[in-house]
């Protein structure tokens, strides 16, 4: 794809012709409340409720709160339904619009969760947030997240 990079960043030409302007009169921010879901490909299904504030030094805290849609065990389908919080904290490059985070903290009296490692990219119009998450190694975890 035809494009330069600009900051580290890979800027498509078509972007650039046709949107870049608009697009860098209004500053996007992860900070807010999303809702969305994650996957694995092994089964899982939760629903999130992420909940992030952004720092003057580009760093990033907040909270997910898990609801456990569908799991591949057995053990585990009494417990769908039920929900837990992961804490996490990262950094937002703004150039890039890329947010990194990282679980440090459960409040899980349910065991439904392990925290985890992300790697998302704000949409350009900052109503849509995405990308992978660690999932204890093979980064085969999906998260997606609309306003």
């Amino acid at each position: 794809m035809r494009g330069f990079r600009l900051a580290g960043c890979h800027v498509p030409l078509l972007l650039t012709l046709a949107v870049a302007p608009s697009i860098a009169a209004q500053a996007v921010t992860p900070a807010g409340a999303w809702n969305g879901s994650w996957t694995a490909p092994e089964g899982w299904v939760y629903a999130a409720a992420l909940h992030l504030s952004l720092n003057s030094d580009a760093t990033l805290e907040g909270s997910i709160a898990w609801t456990l849609q569908t799991s591949p065990r057995p053990e585990e389908k009494a417990k769908i339904g039920l929900t837990g919080v992961e804490h996490v904290r990262g950094t937002y490059d703004s150039r890039c619009r890329i947010v990194r985070l990282e679980g440090y903290r459960l409040d899980d009296p349910n065991s439904i969760l392990g925290t985890d490692r992300y790697e998302l990219v704000l949409a350009q119009t900052g109503n849509s947030l995405g990308g992978i998450t660690w999932h204890h190694g093979p980064w085969t975890g999906q998260l997606l997240l609309t306003r």
